[in-house]
């Protein structure tokens, strides 16, 4: 007993010194879906997973990866730049080399991106629009006034943000409708603002399915004020090391998902009610990207025919329900 007592303790502290790879996201429907994509990836591989999905908004997000409370999360270049107060760009290529060198020093590693951009558009009613001669955020600054309806994140962004946005275009701001993109419904009731004409132009990503659901158009940002929004895996380097398995399994997703796919998974979501982990894990599946599929997510359910009224759609309390 004596002598066994010793190997006891050391197993016993060897097994809590394993901590899982802790897979977080932020608080939209895209983000995360490429987060449960990863944490699949990853599980595949035998390594222990911990899923905070969503952890937060943006910045708590990436406070929580800088500190180590998260160690992987879907993150996009544009805003990686906008994070150190770098000038943004409009390319790709030149904002990952630019990266990869300044977050290394934070102990973060930017992995490939996954292949597709998901930039900040403003949109607005077709009819509003024509009556107002609008086609370019540059045409907004005729007016004597743009009322704004966004999500409270997007306020208080610094460089690519409401206040930037409406300085480098010189626009009149007048009253802005503000939601939380994490509450259940928020995006609907941005744009029902504009819907209702409580607002002039709706603040969205290129693939929110909305878009074309409602039949809104995309201004054209003609001073190219957006930064390119590409998102990749960003790790902690240090769970990188821990986990060797990791990198193997998110190159995997290098380059895989289009802008056309991302928009149909993120319809899927918002618009039909499903879940973000079984829209990620179907996605998976039917590329052929998981070798040992869920059963139960590739079986499938039986179908539930919901009612909702015409103006909700089913990203809120009938979505959840």
């Amino acid at each position: 007993r004596v002598a066994l007592l010793p190997l006891l303790l050391l197993v016993g502290g060897c097994q809590e010194e394993i901590e899982p790879l802790h897979v977080g996201s932020k608080d939209f429907t895209e983000n995360m879906i490429l987060a449960e994509m990863m944490a699949a990836m990853v599980e595949q591989e035998r390594v222990p997973v911990q899923r905070s999905i969503p952890y937060g908004n943006t910045f708590v997000t990436f406070e929580a990866l800088k500190q180590g409370r998260i160690h992987l999360i879907p993150e996009y270049n544009g805003t990686g730049l906008i994070y150190l107060g770098q000038p943004p760009t409009s390319d790709g290529d030149a904002a990952m080399e630019r990266l990869r060198p300044l977050f290394a020093d934070l102990g973060l590693t930017w992995r490939d991106r996954f292949g597709f951009s998901n930039d900040y558009v403003l949109t607005m009613r077709p009819e509003r629009a024509q009556a107002l001669g609008v086609r370019t955020i540059g045409d907004l600054a005729r007016l004597p006034e743009v009322r704004f309806a966004v999500d409270e994140d997007f306020t208080k962004r610094p460089l690519d943000g409401l206040g930037a946005l409406v300085r480098r275009y010189g626009l009149r701001q007048g009253t802005t409708v503000t939601h939380k993109i994490a509450e259940a419904g928020a995006k609907d009731r941005i744009i029902q603002a504009l819907l209702q004409d409580d607002a002039d132009v709706a603040e969205l990503f290129r693939t929110d399915p909305q878009i074309e659901e409602y039949g809104l158009v995309v201004l054209e940002d003609d001073l190219r004020f957006f930064p390119v929004y590409e998102p990749a895996p960003l790790a902690r380097a240090d769970a990188l090391q821990r986990f060797p398995a990791v990198a193997a399994a998110l190159a995997r997703l290098d380059g895989k998902i289009t802008s056309e796919a991302m928009r149909r998974m993120n319809a899927e979501v918002d618009l039909n009610g499903q879940a973000a982990r079984s829209v990620a894990l179907g996605f998976l599946i039917d590329q052929g990207l998981l070798r040992e599929p869920n059963t139960a997510a590739a079986a499938g359910g039986e179908a539930v025919t919901i009612a909702v009224d015409a103006a909700d759609s089913l990203s809120g309390p009938a979505g959840q329900a």
